[in-house]
């Protein structure tokens, strides 16, 4: 994995973060979350603000993969920079707890982080 060089300044979203039937992904601060994928270095002297502008997560109860789409944008000194990603990983993202109700797994929230990765890397190419 490699190490972001700029400090995350604010990290902020817009209201396209969604799953599968358009419920909302339970991340309380994606502030927190954003960096936590990112892994800005603290000791950075250039600063990035990073803007969710969407997340598209779908998962099923048994398919063969599931998938988040990511598309931010980073702005640095007054430039701006646009990322996208998608990222498909074998397995269902989610447990059914009953009839009309699922549940995300754990990994599907790391799946969601490694997508903003990605659309990091890209937007930095």
């Amino acid at each position: 994995m490699h190490r972001v060089k700029q400090n995350c300044l604010a990290c902020s979203q817009l209201q396209r973060l969604f799953y599968e039937g358009f419920a909302q992904i339970p991340v309380s601060d994606w502030s927190a979350f954003t960096k936590s994928a990112l892994n800005p270095a603290a000791n950075s002297k250039t600063q990035a603000k990073i803007v969710i502008n969407r997340i598209f997560l779908k998962t099923w109860q048994n398919p063969q993969y599931y998938a988040c789409q990511s598309e931010i944008s980073i702005f640095i000194n007054n430039q701006k920079y646009n990322g996208k990603s998608i990222v498909k990983i074998k397995g269902s993202g989610q447990e059914l707890l009953r009839a009309n109700l699922a549940q995300l797994n754990h990994d599907t929230l790391k799946a969601i982080q490694l997508s903003l990765k990605s659309a990091y890397l890209n937007a930095m190419k």
